[in-house]
């Protein structure tokens, strides 16, 4: 078997050759939940009562209520984004842990792709700008983003999107995003 060739990754991630795909299995410190963000927030909503009525709360009520502390995030992750090697991060994440330490990284200039709206096909809130910008930092949410809008919190959630996200025929995708991720190399 030939040795795998880590020059060559570096320097194609320097030539922005790689998208970055992160999971929720590598976004916390590895003595947290061995790293994994989704089981950290189900034991903290395992552990909590709501202060009005003293009662448990839906995970998914739970979840639009609590952020992970960034002092949490996995600090090679956190070091590896602030190379800016990777203009585009696809996240399969669903908190937003990853676009706090993005924002930190990148400021401003961070554009944030969403699936969120009533159409699980419409990756965009509406009234925002649909192009997407090769040039602009991009954090995309593979599956949504928690708040007061939709996101994916089932498998069956999940696999309408994944039909959704392999229909090349979806107007609601902004073409030059669509296009540009399947012509780049994928780093998990």
């Amino acid at each position: 078997m030939d040795s795998f060739a880590w020059d060559s990754l570096v320097r194609d991630c320097f030539q922005q050759k790689y998208i970055l795909i992160v999971g929720n299995d590598v976004m916390l410190e590895e003595d947290i939940y061995r790293g994994n963000s989704n089981k950290y927030l189900s034991h903290l909503c395992d552990n909590y009562k709501d202060p009005e009525t003293g009662c448990r709360m839906d995970l998914k009520d739970f979840l639009r209520c609590v952020q992970i502390p960034l002092d949490k995030c996995n600090h090679k992750l956190q070091k590896l984004l602030s190379l800016k090697l990777f203009r585009v991060v696809i996240t399969t994440t669903t908190d937003d842990l990853l676009e706090r330490v993005m924002k930190e990284i990148w400021g401003d200039k961070l554009q944030i792709i969403n699936f969120c709206d009533e159409e699980k096909r419409n990756i965009f809130k509406p009234g925002e700008k649909r192009e997407f910008d090769l040039t602009t930092p991009t954090l995309c949410y593979a599956f949504g983003k928690i708040g007061n809008q939709k996101y994916a919190y089932d498998d069956d959630d999940k696999l309408e999107i994944i039909a959704d996200w392999l229909n090349p025929g979806l107007d609601n995708y902004p073409r030059d995003f669509y296009s540009y991720i399947q012509n780049i190399f994928c780093l998990f």
